[in-house]
């Protein structure tokens, strides 16, 4: 069974990038990792943990169903705005799509 508590070198092998790597995201709080003495560990589940839910990637917002529908409320009432009469329409029925009502 693989050891839990990792060196930087023994992270950045795991992780396949540079030890200089890890240690910048250490100290810049990017990725698990705790600090003893004057060397940082890191916990091998936890690492694996961070690669799986994205790593450094970006996280689109999470929305709830009142943002959602506050959304499409917004954007039909634009859309509504902007195409003010049916010749401005791309589609016949743009309103039926968009679920904009008439008025």
């Amino acid at each position: 069974m693989p050891k839990d508590v990792l060196t930087a070198n023994e992270a950045a092998e795991l992780l396949s990038v540079g030890v200089q790597t890890i240690l910048r995201k250490a100290r810049a709080r990017q990725l698990p990792a705790a600090k003893v003495g004057r060397q940082w560990r890191f916990s091998r589940s936890q690492l694996l943990n961070w690669i799986k839910a994205g790593g450094d990637a970006p996280r689109p917002p999470e929305a709830d169903d009142d943002e959602l529908e506050d959304f499409q409320r917004l954007t039909g009432a634009a859309a509504s705005e902007i195409w003010d009469d049916e010749e401005d329409a791309i589609y016949e029925n743009w309103r039926e799509i968009y679920g904009v009502e008439e008025g």
